[in-house]
């Protein structure tokens, strides 16, 4: 896991809101919504966050993601995580690269050797799943990262959806 920090002019609540202006909320209506796109899922709750890369070809727990917080700074904010894989992903392949490297022992020594190499095979594939984490995939997130802590306040849509006195004149007059 890389870590990783950012320091971003907007207060915590903006970027929270320019946050959400560029991630997909991950819920399973928007991840079948969104199965063919290339888009980032992510969620927050207080100060928690949680993004990652959404492609056809990720798998949702073995995708790299960014797990952080975001707290005050001064008049700005401090995004700080990790980037990398889930905690429980990478154990659950260490335990198979444990149980297969154990099951090609015990196959060796009762002379199967198709079974041996096979298993053996197999160990060394989860190994490389649990230590490789692509380059393109950390840098992907650090610029996705770095957009919303720089992008301006101002390209954000108003959150008073209440109607303008003007359009409040326009319903009245309609309704009379």
């Amino acid at each position: 896991m890389k870590p990783f920090e950012i320091h971003s002019d907007h207060d915590p609540e903006t970027w929270l809101r320019l946050w959400d202006s560029k991630i997909v909320e991950f819920t399973s209506k928007n991840k079948g919504a969104y199965s063919g796109e290339r888009c980032f899922f992510g969620t927050h709750e207080k100060n928690q966050l949680m993004v990652f890369f959404h492609s056809d070809y990720d798998t949702v727990y073995l995708s790299t993601r960014f797990m952080g917080t975001i707290e005050p700074d001064g008049t700005g904010s401090k995004i700080s995580g990790v980037i990398g894989k889930m905690k429980s992903a990478i154990f659950f392949l260490w335990f198979m690269v444990a149980a297969m490297g154990i099951g090609g022992i015990v196959m060796l020594s009762q002379h199967l050797w198709q079974q041996a190499i096979l298993l053996f095979a197999l160990a060394i594939i989860a190994f490389f799943c649990a230590k490789i984490t692509p380059k393109d995939s950390i840098v992907r997130l650090e610029k996705l990262l770095n957009l919303i802590s720089t992008l301006p306040a101002e390209t954000l849509q108003p959150e008073n959806t209440d109607l303008s006195s003007e359009e409040a004149e326009n319903t009245a007059g309609e309704t009379e």
